[in-house]
């Protein structure tokens, strides 16, 4: 990560989220005055403009209880070393999980893998190295090695993505509209 991700609170101690020792996102976005149907339709719209970059694939859509679930990536590159810099590109793998009510829709995101996208070697992102413990240093901030630059790609993927979805789901899915233009 960055000097100024490395600085910043957003990496800092108790950012990541868990639940049973799993890493887990939840929050709730309000879209007051947009009914159930409209938050979905948002949501389905908003889903399918993040998978060109950052979705591997929409698993399920339920519209009778208006839940969407897919399986996301977010990729990221780290660098390491003062004389020479190394570059690790890795991925942060997770499910999504968008459930829409009246006025609001709560985005879920769990089961976080970490990839390293040359070797392909796959870990389970919420094993413990990735704590507070031990990536963190005696001033809070996250320290410049492996496992704190992997703790910044976890949690940017949980920042970024949340935020990217909930632009796309302010503006309103356009409808198709009936063309007599040749009537």
């Amino acid at each position: 990560g960055t000097e100024e991700q490395r600085k910043s609170a957003l990496f800092g101690k108790d950012a990541i989220p868990r639940e049973d020792g799993q890493i887990v996102f939840k929050e709730v976005y309000v879209m007051d005055g947009i009914s159930e149907a409209d938050v979905y339709k948002r949501a389905v719209n908003s889903l399918g403009r993040l998978f060109p970059k950052y979705m591997v694939s929409i698993t399920s859509q339920d519209e009778a209880a208006h839940v969407l679930r897919g399986k996301g990536k977010f990729e990221f590159i780290y660098s390491r070393g003062k004389m020479m810099k190394f570059k690790y590109p890795h991925k942060v793998t997770f499910d999504i999980c968008i459930e829409c009510r009246e006025g609001r829709y709560r985005v879920i995101m769990d089961n976080f893998y970490l990839v390293d996208m040359e070797s392909g070697f796959t870990s389970d992102a919420s094993n413990y190295q990735y704590g507070d413990q031990t990536c963190l240093d005696k001033n809070g901030y996250v320290e410049n090695s492996n496992s704190g630059c992997m703790r910044i790609g976890i949690i940017a993927s949980y920042l970024y993505i949340p935020e990217y979805f909930r632009e796309y789901m302010s503006e309103p899915v356009r409808n198709k509209v009936n063309d007599d233009w040749y009537s």
